[in-house]
């Protein structure tokens, strides 16, 4: 498989049930941000703030505990943090196409397909888009603690610090980690157009119909250019590896 990135474009693999939803994102090429309430893990941009910056307090000494105190003086202030995660969209892409646990979870059970969006960074830091970052989602326990214990905890206008709403939306549990997560994190929730050709490759699962094959790249040929597209098949080389080949 040939690749066509660009230094100054990002790749984002979005895995997908053939579907309504689907079709509708080849149809008018679009990109759906979730509420953080929406998302399918009740933890995912749910920390407690105030609870992890009372363990945080517990855990640190006297000079760290300063700025802590300060915050936690101001319960106002966690209430403002909560609204303003709540009112973010979330994107969410993998970075590994041969991911057997993404095929399984989020396309059908390899029914379904992962299309491959090639995104410049221009149309990223476009301020009409309101995209706040592009950004990995990291997998550690008590990360919000641990960073709280930091010296970062305050910005030089003696505000919270901002990395306060990249480390709440952009972490999860150690359990999760194999999704190896993306994510493009927006001002609002709900639908935003893209050019059609940013949709570079679709690829099938193993147990992708003909039919739908057949459709899907009906559909993306027609009203995204989209001109590659490939096969999930078993790698001959591994018990469980997967590959692909071009179709």
């Amino acid at each position: 498989m040939t690749s066509l990135k660009k230094k100054d474009e990002f790749e984002f693999f979005k895995f997908r049930a053939i579907g309504k939803h689907f079709v509708e994102s080849l149809v008018t090429p679009q990109l759906w941000f979730s509420t953080p309430q929406n998302l399918n893990d009740p933890f995912d941009c749910q920390i407690n703030l105030e609870k992890s910056f009372r363990l945080a307090e517990a855990q640190t000494n006297d000079k760290q505990r300063t700025p802590i105190q300060k915050i936690l003086s101001n319960p106002e202030c966690f209430r403002d943090w909560d609204a303003r995660i709540q009112e973010v969209g979330i994107c969410s892409f993998s970075s590994n196409l041969l991911n057997t646990t993404m095929w399984a979870h989020y396309a059908d059970e390899h029914r379904g397909a992962c299309v491959l969006y090639r995104i410049p960074s221009e149309f990223l830091s476009a301020p009409k888009n309101r995209i706040i970052g592009t950004t990995s989602v990291v997998y550690q326990d008590n990360r919000l603690i641990e960073w709280l214990k930091t010296d970062s905890l305050i910005d030089e206008d003696g505000e919270l610090s901002k990395d306060l709403l990249k480390i709440s939306l952009t972490s999860k549990s150690p359990d999760w980690a194999s999704e190896s997560e993306l994510r493009i994190i927006r001002m609002e929730p709900g639908f935003l157009n893209i050019p059609p050709q940013f949709i570079q490759q679709v690829c099938f699962g193993l147990r992708t119909s003909t039919e739908d094959i057949r459709l899907i790249k009906s559909l993306a040929k027609d009203y995204c250019g989209c001109q590659i597209f490939v096969k999930i098949v078993r790698d001959e080389h591994s018990d469980f590896g997967l590959r692909v080949i071009e179709i």
